[in-house]
């Protein structure tokens, strides 16, 4: 795959695919903005509203801000974590930079995967 960002997104606790996940990406240098927003599928697999994955992404520093708050709720969990920001930047837009995270109601790793 060329290009683009991807997110992979698993509950390890529950052993499941955090299905509904809401998780944006922001630019935040050198001008910021939203990049795309959208829920990860049953697959585990984030799936943006503007298709982030695939296409060249300009260079500068970026944040995914994924909701693990309201989706643990949403499942009856009780909420230790509110949302979860990790920044990143990224220098070869050509390249794809995935980002799988696994998380618990009380951590998470992430990661750049390949």
């Amino acid at each position: 795959m060329n290009g683009g960002v991807s997110i992979h997104a698993v509950d390890v606790s529950a052993g499941v695919p955090a299905l509904g996940l809401l998780c944006d990406l922001l630019r935040i240098e050198p001008e910021p903005t939203r990049v795309a927003s959208g829920l990860v599928a049953a697959n585990g697999w984030w799936e943006p509203d503007d298709a982030a994955i695939g296409r060249e992404v300009p260079n500068g520093l970026y944040e995914a801000v994924l909701h693990l708050d309201s989706w643990l709720a949403a499942r009856g969990t009780p909420t230790f974590m509110e949302t979860v920001r990790f920044r990143f930047r990224i220098r070869d837009g050509d390249s794809h930079h995935h980002l799988p995270i696994k998380f618990t109601p009380f951590g998470y790793a992430l990661f750049r995967g390949v």
